[in-house]
């Protein structure tokens, strides 16, 4: 796992898949969409950027779907 990634239990799996494609291997990444507001926290956390990135995954599984992004998702901060 990338040193820049933030595992979640169960659903870090998912960003490890990959496949075999016709000319390389295609490794399949887990995206979610980010609130302005999400994305300032994440990149201005009081306690550092490490610590608020894992703070902001920690409040989107609790939310519920995580993998599962929405226009309409109300901000979790």
């Amino acid at each position: 796992m990338p040193a820049n990634s933030i595992e979640v239990e169960g659903y870090a799996a998912a960003s490890r898949m990959s496949s075999s494609g016709p000319l390389t291997e295609i490794r399949m990444v887990d995206i979610k969409a980010l609130t302005v507001a999400e994305t300032a926290f994440s990149v201005s956390g009081a306690s550092g950027v490490t610590d608020a990135r894992a703070e902001i995954v920690n409040r989107l599984v609790a939310q519920g779907d995580p993998l599962w992004s929405s226009l309409t998702r109300p901000s979790v901060v």
